[in-house]
């Protein structure tokens, strides 16, 4: 099965943001704040015509070195729970670096969640925090790629 990678429109992530992250919420609340901004970046993994992942990215300054500059933020990567474990998330990340990179992005950064840590590390992204807790989801860390090093 062939995977491809494209942006795609905000309203296409809430149903997968929902069903996989975010379970105890409505649909209704999937809807985020950046999520329409000219300069947000959503890209959705398709396998034939079926959306199977997602993640979304956008400038915003990382917390704990808010000067640093050209950050963008990934949030809200989810994968299908039929396509897990495929690589797809893998897919997603590359294609963001990749697009974050052509608009001369040096640093990626997300509240991850602390069992998706192992993920984000084979990425090559670094933990910079403590755990912390972020209601309604859980335990995270923050974590960071510096893109001018890849």
């Amino acid at each position: 099965m062939a995977i491809s990678v494209r942006p795609i429109k905000a309203e296409l992530t809430r149903s997968l943001r929902q069903q996989i992250l975010r379970p105890m919420q409505t649909l209704e609340e999937m809807k985020w704040p950046r999520d329409d901004d000219q300069t947000t970046l959503h890209l959705g993994a398709w396998a034939d015509d079926r959306l199977v992942g997602i993640v979304t990215l956008y400038p915003q300054p990382m917390p704990m070195d808010p000067q640093r500059p050209q950050t963008w933020q990934l949030r809200g990567m989810a994968v299908d729970s039929q396509f897990q474990g495929q690589g797809i998330g893998k897919l997603l990340v590359k294609e963001a670096i990749s697009q974050l990179q052509y608009r001369g992005v040096q640093t990626l950064w997300c509240d991850a969640r602390v069992s998706a840590c192992e993920f984000y590390k084979s990425m090559k992204f670094v933990v910079i925090s403590k755990p912390y807790e972020k209601p309604p989801v859980g335990p995270h860390v923050l974590m960071k790629l510096d893109l001018g090093t890849l």
